[in-house]
């Protein structure tokens, strides 16, 4: 009975602030990877190097939970090539039963235990070009130009071409369990698939059962691009550690300038991308438009329209997002966004599902666009100082369905230059659960 009230107090204290942000959640990916900002020459030559390690243990009401990675990037980079390669090693602890905690409960036929796979590639490609014109070939990440449809490592070929303030994408590949960022090699939901759901993504067992492709037409009338060659000295590895101070926050000058327009377009685009192979049970195709607008009170918002044509399953699928940036007088940064992604139906009971969209919201809930309607949200505040503490909270809430909804509140620090921990206090409900439900969890990475 305690526990029940303690419980009972810990959700409302965390529903409070929630409705005074009026924000929900965007979750962090299951990879919170830092190796990318630790990328070191060799003896000052083209070739970089990169190790990382990560370890994590939680708690749960019904189990304890661990899991443990290491990561290896090698990065060679001269004029306009670049080779870069990233292998990973993972494993995990679950003192429950299996690695969903208990006999599955679900319906769906494809449920399985996610195969133990201890080694796997996160990265492997070859790219020739700039920062603005290239070609990428081999196993690589790729998050398209849209807000929604695709964020998945994949292999195959992927191109960025740029007229002027005119950006043309255009990617074809194959995504498979061994591959996916969120199955064998990165992923780790199936420690706390409390839900008992199935691979809900649709990935295939080997390439060329779920493939796609796409090309993303983006308007960027604001950007003044340069064709930026690489040179040996001009090469720089990008960092990919969330937890880096954003120059981009800082104030651009724009409050002072009276003639700056009412609402003022960052970015438009058009889109057609299709998803075929012999894991779906259609062909899949997807078109439409987004749009990113710097609106009054310096907030961006973006919107996407998605016709979903699947034949008995076509959707329109739209997506609505407000971002603010604020910066502080002492420096720290609060980042404040709010989504909504919903759907109207053309066929009577039409799903929407992109098979790679990995929206993932929440920690422990991870749903995706399947789940709609989502609203999400959160509040992330950046403190000053070396150590870079962030703290965040997120939320989710499934609208209709099994109304499921999951607060996360998130703390981060950096420490010694090569360390980030992570604490992680999730707290979710839901109709397809029979009580309440929370976690508890630190996570260590360590880079060089």
């Amino acid at each position: 009975m305690v526990q029940k009230v303690f419980v009972r107090k810990v959700k409302w204290l965390g529903v409070i602030p929630a409705l005074l942000f009026s924000v929900f959640a965007f979750p962090q990916p299951d990879c919170r990877s830092i190796i990318g900002a630790h990328l070191t020459p060799v003896n000052n030559s083209d070739l970089y190097w990169a190790v990382e390690g990560a370890m994590a243990a939680g708690i749960m009401p019904d189990r304890e939970i661990a899991n443990w990675s290491a990561y290896g990037a090698i990065d060679y980079s001269k004029n306009k090539w670049q080779f870069y390669f990233e292998g990973a090693y993972k494993d995990w602890y679950n003192s429950a039963s299996n690695p969903d905690g208990e006999e599955a409960r679900s319906t769906m036929t494809d449920f399985n235990k996610p195969t133990r796979y201890h080694w796997g590639m996160r990265e492997g490609y070859l790219k020739y070009g700039t920062l603005t014109d290239n070609l990428k070939l081999g196993i690589q990440s790729f998050k398209s130009s849209d807000y929604v449809l695709f964020d998945e490592r994949m292999m195959g070929a992927s191109m960025v071409k740029n007229y002027g303030a005119l950006q043309v994408d255009a990617v074809v590949g194959t995504v498979s369990q061994r591959l996916a960022r969120f199955q064998d090699v990165c992923g780790n939901r199936h420690i706390y698939n409390i839900l008992h759901r199935s691979q809900y993504n649709f990935v295939s067992d080997r390439p060329g059962e779920s493939n796609f492709g796409g090309v993303y037409f983006t308007w960027k009338p604001s950007d003044k691009l340069k064709d930026n060659n690489f040179g040996e000295d001009e090469f720089a590895p990008m960092s990919n550690d969330e937890f880096e101070t954003f120059d981009e926050f800082t104030n651009d000058g724009f409050d002072d300038d009276v003639s700056k327009p009412t609402i003022l377009i960052e970015e438009s685009g058009a889109f057609f991308y299709e998803e075929f192979g012999t894991a779906f049970h259609e062909y899949k195709y997807y078109s439409g438009v987004f749009a990113d607008l710097k609106i009054p009170l310096d907030i961006n918002f973006k919107a996407e329209i998605i016709d979903q044509y699947i034949l008995n399953d076509h959707t329109i699928a739209y997506y609505f997002q407000i971002e603010k940036e604020n910066t502080w007088r002492n420096g720290s940064t609060s980042l404040f966004d709010l989504s909504y992604l919903g759907k109207t139906d053309i066929d009577e009971g039409a799903h929407f599902y992109p098979a790679f969209s990995n929206l993932f919201a929440g920690e422990v809930l991870r749903l995706d666009a399947i789940d709609l309607p989502l609203l999400q949200g959160s509040v992330k505040h950046y403190f000053t100082g070396k150590n870079k503490i962030i703290v965040q909270l997120n939320g989710v809430r499934q609208i209709n369905r099994n109304q499921s909804q999951e607060l996360d509140l998130i703390a981060g620090l950096k420490l010694l230059g090569h360390l980030r921990l992570t604490a992680i206090g999730s707290y979710l409900s839901s109709e397809a659960l029979v009580n309440d439900y929370w976690m508890g969890k630190i996570e260590l990475r360590v880079a060089f």
